[in-house]
């Protein structure tokens, strides 16, 4: 079993499915936040997840 981080998950499939793909999936999780009052940008969450 392969054991990652959620950082480490959501690079390595910016390496597999490419950027735009990683962008919808950034988008996604923008509007999950969005719906529990979390407002984020798509840079800041990708600022978060390159860390």
């Amino acid at each position: 079993m392969l054991e990652t981080s959620p950082r480490e998950a959501l690079k390595a499939f910016l390496q597999f499915a490419g950027p735009h793909n990683y962008q919808l999936l950034l988008r996604i999780f923008q509007q999950q936040l969005a719906k529990q009052k979390c407002y984020v940008t798509l840079e800041e969450l990708d600022r978060f997840i390159e860390k």
